[in-house]
Order: C-alpha cells, then structure tokens, then sequence
C-alpha cells in the first residue's frame, strides 16, 4: 500500500512537471493588442498623432494635471515644466488669501493650460515632419492596382 502511495506520489509529481509547459505558456501576441503600441510609443520612433497630444493636453483643467500632451510627445522634461507650473498656479488659486491672488492663479493656471495644448499639437507636428511623416490632412498616395497601373514607354 505504503509503495501504490509513493508510486502515486512520484508519477503525480512527474505530470505536473509534464504540464507545466502547457500552463505557463506567456499569451498569444493576438491577446495582448496594445504590446506592439507601447513598444513603438516607447521607442520613440514612431509617428505622433497631433489629435490625441491635444486631447491630452486638454483634459488637464478638468484633473489639474498639464503637461500629458508633452509627454505623449516624449518631451518629458517639458512636459514635468508645464505640471510643476499648472500645480502651483492651481495651489496658488485654491489656496488663495486675497481675491487678486486667486485671480492671478487662475489666470496663470488657464493661460499654461492654453499653452500646453498648443505646444503639444506644435510639437508633435514638428516631430512627424523631422520623422518624415505626412500630415494628417495630407492625402496618401494609392497604391498602383491592376487597373489603374500603366507602363510608361
């Protein structure tokens, strides 16, 4: 009995050893879709789109948070500029003591934000031209099919 037991033991132990290839398999790269653009969004060779540094560069009034559209961009330390300046304007307008210095804290809050959202959409056209990118209301030129391809003489 004591041998069936061991015997169990031991061959339980060797299919797990069997199967765990099996179960440890890293995901097929058809379930991780984002892989791909983290890696060309990290290595910083690929093209920047003006619409989303905007849109990122936009959405700090609503988080008090400048400086993601530069980031986007890959300008980080432009981009830890603008934050540091949206954070202290913002602190200076919600902690203000007087009513003027509320209001220069909003103006300059309002005004970096202006600013960021320029810059980033500047900046990522800038990156795309020295990259060799078209623009993005530029038509692509079609591909030669069979029916419009013609031979020159």
């Amino acid at each position: 009995m004591k041998r069936l037991l061991l015997l169990g033991i031991l061959m339980g132990h060797s299919v797990a050893w069997g199967l765990e290839p099996v179960l440890h398999q890293p995901a097929p790269h058809y379930q991780i879709p984002l892989e791909k653009e983290f890696k060309r969004l990290l290595s910083g060779k690929g093209r920047r789109d003006p619409a989303i540094a905007v849109l990122l560069a936009g959405v700090p009034p609503v988080l008090a948070v400048q400086g993601l559209g530069q980031a986007y961009n890959g300008e980080i330390g432009k981009g830890m500029f603008f934050f540091g300046i949206g954070q202290l304007s913002y602190a200076t307008w919600a902690t203000g003591v007087d009513a003027t210095t509320t209001n220069i804290g909003r103006a300059v809050f309002i005004g970096s934000w202006i600013v960021s959202t320029i810059d980033a959409y500047r900046s990522a056209m800038r990156i795309n031209r020295r990259r060799g990118h078209p623009k993005l209301l530029t038509p692509l030129p079609r591909p030669a099919s069979a029916y419009t391809w013609r031979r020159s003489p």
